[in-house]
């Protein structure tokens, strides 16, 4: 089967409420190949996160280190450059 005809079985998978697995057997579809092409024609997905210079609204002026606050989804929160503070990926 070509790119094409999975796009229309891929398009048509995001527009009903079977599961996966229900729409590979209505229509005598290959589970794993099913699984592989809906990954592969997904649109992918940016970094929700990139680097963010911050300022404090005050100054501050006993500034420390303190070290890297890192969060569950891997953004990282760390005091690098002085009053300057930067978000990145892990």
């Amino acid at each position: 089967m070509k790119k094409a005809a999975w796009q229309q079985h891929i398009d048509a998978f995001n527009k009903n409420n079977l599961s996966k697995m229900a729409h590979a057997n209505k229509h005598d579809l290959v589970y794993s190949q099913l699984l592989y092409w809906r990954q592969k024609l997904s649109p992918k997905k940016e970094e929700p996160f990139s680097f963010v210079k911050i300022k404090p609204a005050r100054a501050v002026s006993t500034l420390r280190v303190l070290g890297t606050l890192e969060f569950p989804s891997g953004a990282k929160l760390c005091d690098q450059h002085g009053d300057s503070y930067y978000c990145q990926n892990a």
